[in-house]
């Protein structure tokens, strides 16, 4: 009987080989290897800090413009392209090997953060206060972080390193890209800080992973040679 099932688990393998790799192995971390909880604040409590938080947030729906309300929609999409224009001359469309690589550590940070999301449960600005009318749709998870913000940050950090060049124009590029979850309606001042801590907590893990390293080499010199006229 040990055999057949044997077997048996051996005929699934091959012929369905994506079984082989559990969701929490698609990156290069588990879930666990990252305690956000412990190494974060937890979301301010305060009512009177919050109430600060959300008087911010309305000061910036009054003033916002249509062309801020159209970045904050650009600006909900977490990909790659969002960042490149801070690179400067790059064709995209040499940069396979990149693409695949900021995916899949994309998966760590939405595995991570959101794990972190659903222990403090923060309900978003708009929950809080009707007046907030967001300029996005209304996201259906917690607040508390951003989301948004770590990858921001960690996609500033990982680009940082493939085109040192660039890192001041990215660092920028990020911290405006996250700029816009407050100017939406969607994040808390403190949502935005706590992501964008997150980012750079899970980048200091990558790197300090093998796997990650040599597909960053890789992506490097993709992205070095992507930028060659």
């Amino acid at each position: 009987m040990r055999r057949l099932i044997s077997v048996l688990l051996l005929l699934v393998f091959i012929a369905f080989p994506a079984l082989a790799d559990s969701p929490a192995r698609i990156g290069y971390l588990e879930a666990e290897q990252v305690d956000l909880i412990g190494l974060l604040p937890p979301p301010p409590s305060d009512p009177v800090l919050v109430r600060s938080e959300i008087d911010y947030l309305l000061s910036l729906q009054r003033n916002r413009t249509e062309a801020q309300v159209a970045q904050t929609r650009a600006d909900q999409e977490m990909t790659l392209d969002r960042f490149l224009p801070a690179i400067g001359e790059i064709d995209p469309e040499r940069l396979p090997k990149t693409r695949a690589f900021f995916k899949r550590f994309g998966n760590d940070l939405h595995e991570i953060v959101g794990a972190t999301k659903s222990v403090w449960q923060r309900p978003r600005p708009f929950q809080i206060e009707a007046s907030i009318d967001p300029s996005v749709p209304r996201p259906k998870g917690s607040s508390y972080p951003s989301r948004h913000n770590a990858y921001a940050m960690l996609v500033a950090e990982v680009l940082a390193r493939m085109a040192p060049d660039r890192r001041d124009a990215l660092f920028a590029r990020a911290r405006h890209y996250g700029e816009q979850r407050m100017i939406g309606g969607v994040h808390y001042p403190s949502d935005v800080e706590a992501g964008r801590m997150a980012g750079l907590i899970i980048a200091t893990r990558l790197f300090a992973n093998p796997a990650f390293t040599a597909d960053l080499a890789e992506a490097t010199a993709e992205m070095q040679a992507a930028r060659q006229p």
